[in-house]
């Protein structure tokens, strides 16, 4: 791989770190700027998995009994939205990928290291940006009280051997994964979002297994085309754990158990996201499938919606504003050395920086779930912003960027260090 290409994937996870606070008074004229006024951009609900307890099967009717009602649906409840008369404070972990960045992320208080450089983003505004902010609910989850025995009761159903092992922190496993070809486990773990994520796995991802070395040539077919039946067994799936979802337009990629084996072993995996109210969220339902259209891999988050609350929120104006202002002292107070080819000369990243000027482009509304100092679980509105980054040091150029901003206003929701 040439220096060039490592820079590139190394700059694909880059976080700045805001250098200042937040200040009102200097976003108000930014705001004033960039305003017109547009729609707000809702997802449609392509699918609604509608599930249904099975009378006959006797873990599923175990399951009403365990943790939380599997039965209920994750969809909101319109009757019985509420008020919530407090702000939240939010997890410092589960606010990680919001920008601003969090102030004080590494060495440099100021940017990222990459290597031998540090990276600063400097956003400037590239599109027009509504200034009404939009009416959208806020929704606090349900995750199961009794994690060790759902896992237990979801592993007899689906024909796992063995009795619930935790596996260090939140999580909690049934079965073995030994080897890749020999793997039978479920696992049940929660992530820094709050959100309990379930995982199977079987070792049957190809017949050929067996015979396959490192030296088998690359295997980049379509392992299973058919789409629609994809979508019944993945449907049959959620169903016999009891669980719904709304769920959004599927992804389809090629995955491998190894890097080192991609000349077999190969399965289809789709993916879809989880929308509440017609509005994306950042979990995602993932299934992968053999060349006999068999499922030898799921990931499901485990969840249930309650009651929505009505936070009021900032216009794509505002929030694109504060990344303006969170960073508009960048140019000024950064200086980059690199060589002639635009490549960062040796050991001059650890003293300066490298600027990349993202220009904003859109924004499109978003629920992202993030944990509160109480413990509990949300599902807050977000924008997912989107721009193209300009920097000497990125190949290609414009470097497209995203990042989320909470839309929620900061006099409802504080985060932890900010």
């Amino acid at each position: 791989m040439n220096e060039s290409t490592d820079v590139a994937k190394r700059l694909w996870l880059a976080n700045p770190v805001r250098t200042d606070s937040f200040d009102s008074a200097r976003v108000a004229p930014i705001v004033d700027r960039i305003i017109a006024t547009k729609s707000t951009r809702h997802m449609t609900a392509v699918h609604s998995l509608q599930a249904k307890v099975y009378a006959g099967a006797a873990a599923v009717a175990t399951a009403a009994a365990i943790a939380f009602s599997l039965s209920a649906t994750s969809g909101p409840v319109p009757s019985l939205a509420i008020k919530i008369p407090h702000s939240l404070t939010l997890n410092r972990a589960s606010t990680a990928h919001l920008y601003p960045p969090q102030s004080g992320r590494n060495s440099t208080g100021r940017g990222v290291h990459f290597g031998t450089f540090v990276l600063t983003y400097q956003f400037q505004i590239g599109a027009n940006f509504s200034g009404v902010a939009p009416i959208q609910s806020s929704y606090p989850v349900t995750s199961p009280s009794s994690p060790a025995a759902q896992l237990q009761m979801w592993a007899t159903h689906l024909g796992v051997p063995g009795s619930v092992e935790t596996t260090g922190g939140p999580s909690w496993s049934v079965g073995s994964d030994a080897n890749l070809r020999n793997v039978l486990i479920v696992t049940l773990s929660k992530d820094r979002s709050g959100i309990y994520s379930f995982v199977y796995r079987t070792g049957d991802e190809d017949p050929a297994f067996d015979a396959c070395t490192p030296n088998s040539p690359p295997n980049f077919r379509t392992v299973y085309p058919n789409r629609a039946a994809m979508a019944s067994s993945a449907r049959s799936f959620l169903t016999s754990l009891s669980l719904s979802y709304d769920l959004g337009d599927p992804r389809l990629s090629t995955e491998w158990p190894s890097p080192a084996y991609m000349g077999c072993g190969a399965t289809e995996l789709m993916s879809r996201p989880i929308l509440i109210d017609g509005i994306p969220t950042n979990q995602y339902v993932a299934f992968g499938f053999n060349d006999s259209g068999r499922i030898v891999f799921a990931r499901v988050p485990v969840f249930v919606v309650g009651h929505q609350a009505e936070y009021p929120l900032e216009s794509e104006a505002v929030a694109a504003a504060s990344l303006v202002q969170s960073t508009a002292q960048s140019s000024t107070s950064k200086a980059s050395r690199t060589a002639a080819s635009g490549v960062p000369a040796p050991n001059s990243g650890q003293d300066s920086g490298h600027l990349m000027v993202v220009k904003l482009r859109t924004a499109v509304f978003a629920l992202d779930a993030f944990v509160s100092a109480d413990g509990s679980t949300w599902f807050l509105p977000v924008y997912q912003f989107s721009g193209d980054g300009y920097s000497p040091i990125v190949t290609p150029d414009p470097w497209p960027w995203t990042g989320a901003v909470l839309a929620v206003s900061p006099s409802h929701v504080t985060i932890v260090g900010r």
